[in-house]
C-alpha cells in the first residue's frame, strides 16, 4: 500500500481539555446513546459530571464506541 502522505512530528503537545467540543446538546447526545434516565433540567456541569460517570462505567471498549456519539470531528475541523 502506497503512503498517500509523508509527515514530519515536529512537536508533541498534551491537550488535555477541548472545550469547544462539548456543549450541552454534546451531553446529550452521549447521555441518549447510554439510555441514561433523569437527566432533564440539568444544568451542563451536571450532565458533563453525568456522562463522565455513565462512560466510567462501561468496559473501555464500550465507552470508546458511545464516544462518537459527541460528533467530535464536527467540532475540531
Amino acid at each position: 500500500m502506497q503512503a498517500l502522505y509523508d509527515v514530519d512530528v515536529i512537536a508533541l503537545n498534551v491537550v488535555r481539555d477541548m472545550p469547544v467540543t462539548r456543549t450541552e446538546a454534546n451531553y446529550l447526545a452521549l447521555l441518549e446513546a447510554l439510555e441514561v434516565t433523569g437527566i432533564d433540567g440539568l444544568s451542563e456541569a451536571d450532565l458533563r459530571d453525568m456522562a463522565l460517570m455513565a462512560l466510567q462505567d462501561l468496559d473501555p471498549e464500550e465507552a470508546a464506541d458511545a464516544v462518537p456519539a459527541l460528533k467530535l470531528k464536527d467540532a475540531v475541523s
